[in-house]
């Protein structure tokens, strides 16, 4: 489906039946969740594709997720800031977590986590992390 064919406004109905995804009677199940309607309804062509870029060899670790080659996160590693009423300074930063994909440490992860595939990266509990986001273009992100 093509957007600029979409009308500016679109009327959706809220049911306790099936989401309709018809663009002349559009309805969304009371449960289901706005974001996975609208991606039914409007699907991106194509999907978008995350790569962990290798530098050495398998089994290597990346230092950041490409997504869509305009999309760079990377996972930086810090300290715990005290949890306190007092303000902090900012942490010193020192570096990024190194990513691993899940696939290829299969047998020495746990079942659950190598069905979900995707990746991971090892962290000690005195530490911290923040994400950092390089991007040529908008997009929205939903941290969860």
């Amino acid at each position: 489906m093509q957007i600029s064919n979409l009308p500016r406004y679109s009327p959706v109905k809220v049911t306790s039946g099936p989401s309709s995804y018809d663009q002349n009677d559009l309805q969304i199940n009371q449960d289901e969740p706005f974001v996975v309607f609208y991606n039914k309804y409007l699907p991106r062509e194509p999907p978008l594709s995350a790569v962990l870029p290798r530098y050495i060899n398998e089994g290597s670790a990346a230092s950041n997720l490409v997504i869509d080659d305009s999309l760079t996160i990377s996972f930086q590693r810090t300290i715990r800031v005290p949890e306190t009423q007092e303000p902090n300074n900012l942490p010193p930063g020192l570096g990024s977590f190194p990513l691993y994909n899940v696939a290829e440490f299969a047998h020495v992860l746990p079942q659950d986590m190598v069905e979900k595939g995707g990746l991971f990266f090892a962290m000690y509990q005195r530490e911290a992390m923040w994400l950092r986001f390089t991007s040529t273009k908008q997009f929205a992100i939903r941290i969860y």
